[in-house]
């Protein structure tokens, strides 16, 4: 069975041979009525827009609107294309409002083209008259008989008994079905290419180059960087709040506990107080699994190399820890950090490991880290939250996580993840 795929574009669209039969020509009327009505307000107010632009508040208001009617207009007949013009619409209207060159450009070349192209439409009917009319069933004597100086009437009776009396009634119907289908046609096409046109332009003069995508993407990388280091800087607060109060008060109380469970060991009090310890015990050790999970303070206070080790001296198989000492920006240590735990988790529940390795390097401005095992491998690349966790947590930093885990070969976890021009290339122990 075979499935019709839909056209994302007009353009493609005007390539298919059922393109009468789809919904982009009726897309395309659209997109030229909203530009003709657009045209028609910016050709009669356009002095006086010019005027009110002098005014900061107006302009930031006024030129982004009459734009975002364009990029309406466009994402009509070209989605693809709409979303490339809108972000330097958005940076324009955040920047005070002022339209660059090529952005007044397209706007004043609406006005130059959409309102020529009203008027030619209006002559199409006449057009096709003269172009598929039957001439040679027409009889012209009348018209001929007339006279210099023939009325009105005498014209209009005359063209009758030329173009209309000598046809049949039958020909005449089938000539204005025929005509009216190849009219209706024609002028489909002609919308179809005209707006596809004038959309190419205004992909063309509007879409950024290639120098505002790059300081785009670097406001997008750096403004994500700032969003991952408050929240980093949140849970480091939490962490402390939670080590330096919550658990240094429950060692105080297991250590009161202890006294009394010490000083009254056989009486109920002291069992009591025996009990009651151990439980605090079990919630210590929790708290102290949520304080690493939330942000571990090795991590903060000596990096990622300190962390991993302390995480590894946690786990029941042994694990060589092999990670630059050197600094890395902090969103980048905690995405590591995190993967590393993550795939360390997995070793020591799912592998049947009897060792692991964690190897990192920074080469050519890349963290490569690695995590390997010897288990049983098999492991499903996309299967789980954990790995779905450690590919979003790599996504995050703009890096990519590769799995290689033949059966009986063990499971190796690559991060490769780009670093900040200004971080140390190194692969110091």
């Amino acid at each position: 069975m075979t499935t019709m795929t839909i056209p994302e574009t007009l353009g493609a669209a005007l390539r298919r041979p059922r393109y009468l039969f789809t919904r982009w020509p009726w897309l395309a009327l659209g997109n030229i009525i909203v530009g003709i009505a657009l045209a028609s307000v910016l050709g009669s107010v356009l002095l006086p827009l010019l005027v009110l632009s002098l005014v900061p508040q107006i302009r930031a208001n006024l030129w982004p609107a009459l734009l975002r009617v364009e990029v309406w207009r466009l994402r009509l007949i070209d989605g693809p294309g709409a979303d490339r013009i809108a972000p330097p619409i958005d940076t324009m209207a955040r920047d005070g409002g002022t339209p660059s060159f090529a952005q007044f450009a397209h706007l004043a070349i609406v006005i130059l083209l959409l309102i020529p192209f009203t008027v030619g439409a209006a002559f199409l009917p006449l057009i096709f008259t003269m172009l598929f009319a039957p001439w040679p069933l027409f009889d012209g004597a009348p018209m001929e008989a007339l006279g210099p100086n023939a009325t009105e009437a005498e014209i209009g009776r005359g063209a009758y008994d030329a173009f209309v009396a000598p046809l049949p009634t039958w020909v005449l119907v089938i000539w204005l079905i025929v005509a009216v289908i190849v009219f209706a046609a024609a002028l489909l096409y002609a919308a179809g290419l005209w707006a596809w046109a004038t959309g190419r332009l205004a992909r063309t003069l509007m879409s950024p180059d290639d120098e505002q995508l790059r300081r785009d993407l670097t406001r997008v990388r750096e403004s994500r960087a700032d969003v991952l280091d408050a929240a980093a800087l949140e849970r480091t607060r939490i962490e402390g709040a939670l080590h330096d109060g919550v658990q240094h008060r429950l060692v105080a109380l297991t250590m009161k506990l202890g006294i009394v469970r010490a000083e009254e060991p056989d009486t109920p009090v002291g069992k009591l107080a025996g009990e009651v310890h151990g439980e605090i015990d079990g919630v210590l050790a929790d708290l102290r699994r949520v304080i690493r999970n939330v942000q571990p303070r090795a991590l903060a206070e000596h990096g990622l190399r300190a962390a991993v080790a302390d995480l590894a001296a946690g786990l029941p198989m042994p694990v060589t820890v092999d990670v630059p000492s050197a600094r890395m920006p902090r969103h980048i240590e905690e995405a590591a950090f995190f993967i590393t735990s993550e795939a360390l988790s997995n070793v020591a529940k799912h592998a049947e490991a009897t060792r692991a390795d964690v190897v990192g390097v920074v080469e050519d401005g890349t963290l490569f880290l690695t995590i390997a095992d010897d288990g049983r491998g098999g492991a499903v690349e996309t299967a789980g939250r954990g790995m779905r966790g450690m590919r979003q947590r790599a996504a995050g930093v703009d890096g990519t996580i590769t799995v290689a885990s033949p059966v009986g070969g063990g499971t190796t976890v690559t991060l490769s993840c780009p670093l900040p021009d200004d971080t140390e290339e190194a692969d110091a122990r």
